[in-house]
């Protein structure tokens, strides 16, 4: 019996892996996206390239959720591509709704699946899927680091005039500006890197890596497509073939490399189960340094949707003066993601209060808004008892 994968999104990235996907001739593709017309259009084109390069067609596309029903895998590309001068942290609150929405909907069909994610900010948005569809961290994590290491490959193979399939390269952490190539298991034929070129070259190829998405966005007006679309392809067959390949890939660390709570990219073990191992480099000193500086970074976007429940809670907000009152720590949290609360350093500052006060039920915070949104706060008040008075708008 055929294997069924989902990918949400028709757009370059979800079409490219979709053909890559298809030609492999092992699965059934179903393209889903809400614009009429994209889906079932790229799906009996790629369908009608199947006698040409040699594969059964059975690729298909909808605007609803309905035909992914059983998928085995589950890709999401949905959300907003950048533009020329965009970070992908920007994207956080648009595709924040995006991703959250198309989790509810891919899990109501397809209840056992592996989930991958490619929306950006990726780490931010593996957060959300997981928080939403209840899957285990095995069955929700993202791509970025093949992505990211491919890059890097390139470039190394460039400057070195090698074959890319001679380069062996690693990066980790975010999927941002604070990405760490890992320098000391670069190889070109087995040679560390640092034998073959300058430490000034390698430091520059670092940073063309840590910069490649913005690279091509500012070349081309939008994100890539090509190289990513190869990625999700790899990681769909090393899940579905079994391949029990080591790839690098965005995974829910619980302590590993000194992280906990966390989705960032490390090296893990890619197989039917979906994420079966994580494996720990010997990093350097400056190396570890590097991915607690991403991990930081990574800390700064992530809705917190895990936390504990300590009980009663309410916050009020100063000088706004506007009061909301929520029934748990948990809610609190989770209204984050509907940007009723707005920044994630409101909810390390309380959580820490709570923490250190047993857990009160009241709990007041001042804070100063940020051009940006964002938010400068901190706890002036807690209590175990609400106040006698007390009004919410």
């Amino acid at each position: 019996m055929r294997r069924k994968i989902t990918i949400v999104g028709a757009g370059a990235t979800g079409a490219t892996a979709a053909h890559i996907l298809a030609a492999g001739d092992y699965a059934d593709v179903v393209l889903t996206d809400i614009k009429e017309g994209l889906p079932q259009g790229k799906a009996l084109d790629l369908n009608q390239m199947g006698p040409i390069l040699g594969f059964e067609p059975q690729i298909s596309g909808t605007n609803s959720y309905e035909e992914t029903a059983g998928s085995d895998v589950v890709v999401i590309t949905a959300g907003l591509p950048r533009s020329p001068g965009m970070s992908r942290d920007d994207l956080v609150t648009t595709n924040e709704k995006i991703v959250g929405s198309v989790t509810e909907q891919i899990v109501a069909q397809s209840p056992d699946c592996i989930i991958v994610i490619l929306s950006n900010p990726l780490d931010a948005m593996c957060h959300v899927s997981k928080s939403v569809s209840g899957f285990s961290k095995e069955r929700v994590f993202g791509q970025a680091g093949i992505l990211d290491t491919a890059r890097f490959r390139t470039f190394i193979a460039w400057e070195t005039g090698a074959s890319v399939r001679d380069v062996q390269a690693l990066v980790l952490g975010g999927h941002g500006d604070q990405m760490v190539p890992v320098v000391s298991a670069a190889t070109v034929g087995g040679v560390p890197l640092r034998k073959l070129v300058s430490e000034e070259r390698i430091q520059e190829m670092v940073e063309r890596t840590a910069k490649g998405g913005g690279e091509i966005v500012q070349l081309l007006g939008t994100s890539a497509w090509y190289a990513p679309g190869a990625a999700i392809a790899e990681m769909v067959d090393a899940i579905l073939l079994d391949q029990k390949r080591v790839l690098p890939c965005t995974a829910l660390l619980e302590g590993e490399y000194g992280i906990d709570g966390l989705y960032i990219g490390v090296p893990v073990k890619l197989g039917a189960g979906g994420i079966e191992e994580i494996v720990e480099l010997e990093l350097s000193d400056d190396e570890r340094e590097a991915l607690e500086r991403s991990a930081e970074a990574v800390t700064s976007i992530c809705p917190l949707t895990d936390a504990p429940d300590f009980g009663e809670l309410t916050i009020r907000y100063v000088p706004d003066a506007k009061l909301y009152e929520l029934k748990s720590l948990r809610d609190y949290l989770t209204s984050f993601r509907d940007r009723k609360i707005f920044q994630e350093e409101v909810v390390n500052e309380v959580l820490e209060q709570l923490v250190a006060d047993g857990a009160p039920c009241f709990v007041e915070v001042e804070g100063e808004f940020a051009p940006r949104g964002g938010m400068t706060t901190r706890v002036v008040a807690s209590s175990g008892q609400l106040p006698e008075s007390w009004t919410s708008d």
